[in-house]
C-alpha cells in the first residue's frame, strides 16, 4: 500500500511539473512578438438641418494598426539600433447612423497599408465613403476603382473592391473595401 501511495505522489508531481512547463513554454512563445499594435476608437457627430428638422449623423470608427518591428541592417550588432520604416497594416471599421433611431445604418470595413506619417480621414456619407489626406500639401487628386483589370474613375469608395488613391506628388496607394453593408 505504501508504494502505491508513493507512486501516486510522484505521478502528481510529474503531472504538475509538466503542466507548469507546458504553460510557461506557451506563454513564452506568444510573448515574444516583435510588433507594435495601436487600436483607436473615434466618434464623430455632425448636425444637419433637413426639411426644417435637425438631424444628427453619428459616425463610429475603430482602427487597428499593426507594424512589425524591423531593425536597420546598418546598425546590426550595435547597441540602440534604429528601426526601419515598415508600413502599418491598418484595418478600419466605420459605421454611420444617419437617422433618429438608435441603430447604425451603414457599415464599411477597410484594409490598407500606410507609412508612419500617412494618415487618412474618412467621412461616411449617404452616397459612399469620402477619403482625404491629413497632409494638405499632398492631397488626394483622384480615386480609381480597380475592376476586371480596368481603372474606373470615382469620387467615393462606394462598394466592395480595390481602390487606388492618387496623390498630388504622384504616389499611389491601395485601399481594399472588404465589407460595404446597409444594415437596415
Amino acid at each position: 500500500m505504501k508504494s502505491n501511495n508513493k507512486e501516486n505522489k510522484i505521478y502528481i508531481i510529474l503531472t504538475l511539473t509538466s503542466v507548469f512547463l507546458f504553460t510557461f513554454a506557451l506563454i513564452s512563445a506568444f510573448a515574444q512578438e516583435n510588433k507594435n499594435v495601436l487600436i483607436e476608437t473615434i466618434k464623430k457627430e455632425n448636425k444637419v438641418i433637413k426639411d426644417g428638422q435637425e438631424i444628427t449623423f453619428k459616425q463610429f470608427e475603430t482602427e487597428s494598426a499593426e507594424q512589425s518591428i524591423v531593425l536597420d541592417q546598418e546598425d546590426k550588432y550595435k547597441l540602440n539600433q534604429d528601426r526601419s520604416d515598415i508600413p502599418h497594416k491598418v484595418t478600419k471599421v466605420i459605421m454611420l447612423d444617419n437617422d433618429s433611431d438608435e441603430f447604425y445604418d451603414k457599415m464599411i470595413s477597410l484594409f490598407y497599408r500606410r507609412g508612419e506619417k500617412e494618415l487618412y480621414d474618412f467621412d461616411l456619407t449617404s452616397k459612399g465613403l469620402a477619403v482625404s489626406a491629413d497632409d494638405e500639401e499632398n492631397s488626394i487628386k483622384g480615386i480609381d476603382k480597380i475592376e476586371n483589370g480596368k481603372m474606373l474613375d470615382t469620387d467615393l469608395l462606394n462598394d466592395e473592391g480595390l481602390y487606388e488613391l492618387t496623390f498630388a506628388n504622384g504616389d499611389r496607394h491601395l485601399i481594399s473595401v472588404e465589407t460595404y453593408d446597409e444594415l437596415k
